[in-house]
């Protein structure tokens, strides 16, 4: 229990970070640019990470992985001609390599690397509330976090043995949560009618920011269950008393 605990609470300070957000800035159309290009960065970011994690390609690939990710990020940027976009650039970047290393560590079943990297988006919550900033602050501040995440986690990386897909259900079951909010509020059909409402995406975002962790906890239990013995039953009451606790 304590493994998923602890595992899951490294998802707590991000769910902090979005809720000092919404304190900060509100509800309204800078936020809905934020979490909208935000959104997508998070995609490109996930699919590095899972390729690295599900796929184990050598480090060349990878290395073009994240290079591509970051070219997709300049090339929406140039589209939009949004200073925003181009903030967001660096953040690829960096976030993409935390996400290969990460995807690398969890494939071992090593999440020390996981857990490690969490603690520069607590600390990194005290700027972000005391500061005077706006939206193009925070991605800056976002991708400070990131390179400090790079610095505490490539030394603990190790060499790739054992695969894990569990960790894409974490996302992929986070997402779909969010996309159901979105669909039963109206969101979807708007969206696609192009008659969204300001602060509609915001709304989406912030469901996604709750509920990923809950789903992360729950799939953390797999993964403990399967670290203590590989060929028992899983048992997720651990992670089920873990979300009652939290």
């Amino acid at each position: 229990m304590f493994r998923v605990l602890a595992l899951g609470l490294t998802r707590i300070p991000r769910i902090v970070l979005l809720g000092l957000i919404a304190f900060k800035f509100g509800i309204n159309e800078d936020t809905d640019s934020f979490f909208l290009i935000y959104s997508i960065v998070l995609f490109l970011v996930a699919i590095i990470g899972f390729t690295a994690e599900l796929f184990s390609p050598n480090r060349k690939t990878l290395v073009l992985g994240i290079l591509c990710s970051t070219l997709c990020m300049l090339v929406l940027a140039l589209i939009t001609s949004s200073l925003l976009a181009f903030l967001f650039i660096p953040y690829v970047l960096l976030s993409s390599s935390v996400s290969v290393i990460i995807g690398t560590s969890n494939l071992r079943k090593d999440y020390r690397v996981l857990f490690y990297t969490s603690t520069p988006y607590l600390v990194m919550i005290i700027p972000v509330l005391l500061l005077d900033i706006n939206i193009n602050g925070l991605v800056i501040i976002l991708s400070v976090i990131e390179l400090v995440r790079i610095i505490i986690a490539y030394p603990l990386t190790k060499s790739i043995t054992i695969p894990s897909p569990v960790y894409s259900w974490q996302h992929a079951a986070g997402m779909l949560s969010a996309v159901v909010i979105g669909a039963s509020a109206g969101v979807i059909d708007k969206l696609f009618a192009t008659t969204l409402d300001t602060g509609s995406v915001t709304l989406l975002g912030y469901s996604y920011g709750v509920v990923l962790p809950l789903t992360n906890i729950l799939t953390y239990g797999i993964n403990a269950s399967r670290i203590v013995n590989p060929r028992a039953e899983v048992n997720l009451l651990p992670s089920l008393i873990a979300l009652v606790v939290l």
